[in-house]
């Protein structure tokens, strides 16, 4: 037995060198494979060995099976083994061997570097995807290094792109489609220039007195100015396409008198009713047009059939007005221009009072900036908590002859709704605020009442009640409103101011002191509740415990529920000591090595 086993090890030995020897020659880089190898041919070529030796009673000697001159059995039983040998050192192989592969790695910490190059161009309009976070000079600079934003004082216009340092080229004026007026179209369009079209009539003439929108688009963010002459180049333009702001997309809305009406104010220069306007556009990187791109329409100059046509007031139709507010001025903006009256009762324009005359802008040229033309006068008779109606007509041409003239058949309602006064109705806090660490979180909040919509409207915060001090506070435009301050401990007046949106105001004041817990919570009381340990203490907190002794951290200790509770328990054994410490929400608790308590479980009286 001796002598099989020793011969079953001898092989498993040369079988390991042959393994570890074929591991070596794949290379260093597979060493792994040499080691796995030796050990599975070890043992393969141990557990062959044992099972030849075993069937063949003894020994198989390697020579004899070489020459060829072994029994049939020995001959057998070295196959035998041979196959149950392979088969482990493959499953022992398969095991035990590993693919290693080895790579330095390398890292710098460095300042961030934004992307260069026209590779980081797209990057750029990344900044602007997100209407809930208006893009900054920050995170725009960081998208790549010629991201440049443009309207940067604007929230609602600032916007990033890819501004090249090397780009000398102005910017390319095409027609914006999308905003033109309804059943018009752009015609003769080139790169210098287009018309515009009334699709309604032959001549393709736009109606007078009717608003006309249209635009032009650049393929980079630009400002577009707009002039009726000529000019030498982009800052000798005297008006801006739409606004000042750096767009792609630049808009424009007209509203222009008829050739007639021009004329007849001003006979001695003759309008035909053609206009062309020019414009010009300049990049961020100041690359402006050198050319006009002009922009062509005419205004028809058939008979003025229509009725003036009021498109705006001020106040607003619907709003509310102050309470005991006895009149109020009154604006009236009109397509046209056009003698108005105004009513308590819905009337012709000729039964309407004289003493209800507005003053009106007569002439085609008092045009204001939007194209409109202004009557102005002051509505009387106004009464609190109801609905207060005036009704306005008007007729146009005031110039013309009466047969000539067109009278509003139906009347312009307008509605201004009287209100209640506007009550501040509770303020806050009272009293002592408690703070939980070096600084307070306060709420300050005011609740409001009545007014218009019952108690809405805006408030304002102040330390002193002047008014140039008070700041809208941030969580308002409701009847309930608050505001966060972050205060140290000391006593505090705040004065509020509220308005609703008929300009009823209130205004209120609240003391209060604040208070910083630096005291350590206190055990009140601690007793046996059946199988556990209670302890109460005087305010919330948070406690564990050691059985060891009172130098531990609070949070190495076995926790004590609850947390941010007075009442906290353990479970009770007679043999153990409790070293209890308790932290209150401020942090305050005992120093290292102190305890809260010490208490002895065979002390403990029931509670």
């Amino acid at each position: 037995a001796v002598g099989t086993i020793f011969n079953s090890l001898l092989w498993g030995a040369l079988m390991a060198g042959v393994g570890y020897m074929l591991g070596e020659m794949l290379g260093p880089e597979n060493s792994n494979a040499g080691k796995a190898a030796a050990i599975a041919m070890g043992v393969g070529g141990t557990i062959s060995g044992l099972i030849a030796n075993t069937m063949n009673g003894g020994g198989v000697n390697i020579m004899n099976l070489v020459g060829g001159t072994a029994s049939t059995t020995a001959t057998n039983a070295f196959w035998v083994g041979s196959i149950v040998g392979i088969a482990v050192a493959a499953v022992i192989f398969v095991m035990l061997y590993e693919e290693w592969n080895y790579r330095a790695v390398v890292f710098e910490c460095k300042p961030w570097v934004a992307p260069s190059g026209s590779a980081a161009k797209d990057n750029c309009e990344l900044c602007n995807n997100d209407p809930m976070r208006p893009c900054s000079e920050y995170r725009c600079r960081s998208l790549g290094q010629s991201c440049a934003l443009v309207n940067a004082n604007s929230s609602e216009f600032a916007m990033c792109y890819w501004q090249n340092p090397g780009e000398v080229g102005a910017p390319v004026i095409t027609p914006n489609y999308e905003v033109l007026s309804l059943d018009h179209s752009y015609n003769e369009v080139s790169s210098t220039g287009m018309r515009v079209k009334y699709d309604m009539e032959n001549d393709g003439c736009v109606k007078a007195f009717t608003p006309l929108t249209f635009g032009v688009v650049t393929d980079k963010p630009a400002q577009c100015k707009v002039d009726y002459n000529h000019t030498s180049g982009f800052d000798n333009m005297r008006f801006d396409f739409g606004s000042n702001i750096f767009l792609y997309n630049h808009t424009m809305t007209m509203s222009l008198p008829s050739p007639s009406s021009i004329n007849a104010e001003s006979p001695v220069i003759t309008n035909d009713g053609v206009y062309t306007l020019y414009v010009r556009c300049k990049d961020g990187m100041d690359n402006a047009n050198t050319d006009e791109f002009s922009i062509r329409f005419c205004v028809g100059d058939g008979p003025d059939t229509t009725p003036p046509e009021i498109l705006l007031t001020n106040p607003l139709n619907g709003k509310p007005v102050q309470y005991n507010l006895n009149e109020t001025d009154i604006w009236v903006y009109l397509n046209e221009p056009a003698d108005c009256k105004w009513s308590r009762q819905d009337r012709g324009y000729d039964d309407m009072n004289d003493d209800n005359q507005m003053i009106c802008d007569k002439s085609v040229t008092k045009m204001n900036n939007l194209m409109m033309y202004k009557c102005t006068d002051v509505l009387t008779g106004l009464e609190n908590s109801k609905n207060n109606d005036y009704y306005f007509r008007c007729r146009d041409q005031p110039n013309a002859a009466e047969n000539d003239r067109n009278t509003n058949t139906q009347s312009y309602k307008l509605t201004l709704i009287g209100t209640r006064p506007f009550d501040i109705i509770e303020v806050g806090p009272n009293g002592t605020v408690e703070g939980y660490a070096n600084v307070a979180e306060v709420e300050l909040f005011v609740e409001t009442a009545n007014g218009y919509n019952q108690g809405d409207g805006w408030c304002y915060f102040s330390t002193t009640g002047a008014e140039s001090d008070y700041i809208l506070m941030g969580d308002t435009n409701s009847n309930v409103h608050r505001q966060t301050q972050s205060l140290v401990e000391a006593e505090y007046t705040y004065y509020f101011k509220c308005h609703d949106l008929g300009g009823n105001a209130d205004y209120a004041n609240v003391s209060f002191r604040v208070d910083i817990d630096r005291e350590m919570p206190i055990i009140a009381r601690a007793f046996k509740d059946g199988d556990r340990l209670v302890i109460m203490t005087d305010e919330k907190s948070e406690c564990s415990y050691s059985e060891k002794d009172c130098d531990f951290a609070l949070n190495d200790g076995v926790s004590m529920p609850y947390v941010n509770s007075t009442e906290h328990y353990v479970d009770w054994t007679d043999d153990t000591t409790y070293h209890i410490k308790c932290k209150d929400q401020s942090g305050n608790q005992p120093v290292t090595r102190y305890c809260s308590m010490i208490i002895k479980g065979w002390e403990i009286q029931k509670g």
